[in-house]
């Protein structure tokens, strides 16, 4: 689609080890993400993590994706796995259990 996620990074030669290593480098991403989440007021943390929970979930579907493929196809999450997603989240904040 000709976007540019990763500034560095040849798409034209992408392959599953260069696909490691951004994985690895977005997980650290997803750990801090969690920590900082948990420190907002709890008045801002369920739009953060709402977000936060849909793009987990993104990721670990493109982790199951070939990388020849990531560059083929578009990789989505369907509305009802979102409505779930949003429910989740929901649930897990009304119970601060963040």
């Amino acid at each position: 689609m000709g976007r540019t996620y990763f500034p560095g990074v040849e798409m034209d030669c992408f392959n599953d080890e260069h696909k490691k290593i951004l994985e690895k480098s977005i997980e650290s991403d997803f750990y801090n993400g969690y920590v900082g989440i948990r420190q907002l007021p709890r008045s801002s943390r369920f739009g953060v993590y709402v977000a936060y929970i849909y793009y987990q979930a993104l990721f670990n579907k493109i982790k199951n994706v070939p990388p020849e493929k990531m560059l083929q196809n578009r990789i989505r999450i369907r509305n009802r796995h979102k409505a779930g997603l949003l429910a989740y989240s929901f649930f897990k904040h009304q119970l601060n259990m963040l």
